[in-house]
């Protein structure tokens, strides 16, 4: 092909030119410019910038009026394009994957914001991942410009611990064998390492013999944190049915074990119905047997005794509550 040297150095003449002699390069003061079909597509200024569509304003500038301005890198196995209108989007092999939008927020797998973030992930199971040095501590901080990591969770790779920080003060700690700490609390034997709601079935006997329930309003229900065991007896306007006697009156069933043996509280139970011989009554939980009792005094100088049933039948009423410790 032949090069000429004889345009008018404009873009409808470039200076150095082949058979197409609007397709060449311009030069002016101190720049050149790349000139294809009459119109500049490139241009170097004087300060080594290269401007692509565009007069240069950065070391690379790129623009596209009539679009999004797009930069291709391809490369063996694929083309990846970064592009920017008021955005700026990330395509590996062709797909936006991460877009900074001009708000100010962060997207990475979508190109919607969630509301109220800055920084929004999206994906079917999306993980957001931060990796320590071997023994040392991954923080998520939170604050303001006043004090930028006042709040703080922390990982420790140390221990094994994750750790939660407000004002500054570490406030709660899940320990690497379970249970909660609070206030820097290090000690395993001070953790909330349980809790659990459910409810459990009563088991009635006078001595040896069951005493079935039916019928009425029931609730036995039950709460353990930690060690500790809180559970509710209630039976309202239940009828009960066997045979009774003067044995004691127990009723097991109870989800947990004592560890020792424990009183609770005062029995309440209607002139209908269920009766036991004395009253008040209170329950003992016998850690020996693991069923409930329920004793009674006299006088102030007598003994306790265990009470036994003297009635039951329809229109039976039965509360009580018992807290204890458990081992289990």
């Amino acid at each position: 092909m032949t090069i000429k040297i004889n345009g008018t150095n404009t873009t409808a003449q470039p200076s150095i030119t082949g058979a197409d002699t609007d397709t060449g390069l311009v030069y002016g003061t101190d720049q050149v410019q790349v000139v294809t079909g009459g119109t500049t597509r490139a241009t170097v200024d004087s300060s080594g910038r290269l401007g692509i569509g565009t007069s240069p304003a950065n070391k690379l500038h790129v623009s596209d009026t009539s679009g999004s301005a797009q930069i291709r890198i391809t490369g063996s196995s694929g083309s990846s394009n970064i592009y920017a209108d008021s955005n700026i989007y990330f395509q590996p092999n062709g797909s936006t994957a991460v877009t900074f939008a001009s708000s100010g927020n962060v997207m990475i797998g979508t190109t919607s914001a969630a509301s109220y973030s800055q920084l929004t992930v999206r994906a079917t199971s999306p993980q957001l991942s931060l990796y320590a040095t071997p023994g040392q501590v991954s923080c998520l901080n939170m604050g303001d410009t006043d004090d930028n990591d006042i709040g703080q969770v922390c990982y420790s790779n140390s221990d094994n611990s994750m750790r939660f920080v407000t004002n500054s003060g570490e406030r709660m700690r899940i320990l690497p064998t379970g249970g909660l700490t609070f206030n820097g609390d290090t000690a395993a034997a001070n953790a909330l390492d349980d809790y659990e709601e459910g409810s459990w079935t009563p088991i009635l006997k006078s001595g040896s013999n069951v005493i079935s329930y039916s019928g009425g309003t029931q609730s036995f229900t039950y709460t353990k944190i930690g060690n500790i065991v809180s559970v509710r007896f209630s039976l309202q306007n239940a009828t009960l049915s066997g045979t009774i006697n003067t044995s004691i009156f127990t009723v097991s069933g109870i989800p947990f074990h004592p560890i020792e043996r424990t009183t609770g509280h005062s029995v309440m139970f209607y002139s209908s119905g269920f009766r036991l011989n004395a009253f008040p009554a209170y329950s003992e939980f016998n850690n020996g047997s693991g069923s409930v009792a329920f004793l009674s005094k006299a006088s102030p100088s007598s003994d306790y005794t265990s009470t036994h049933l003297t009635q039951i039948g329809s229109g039976s009423y039965l509360f009580w509550t018992h807290t204890y410790k458990t081992g289990q």
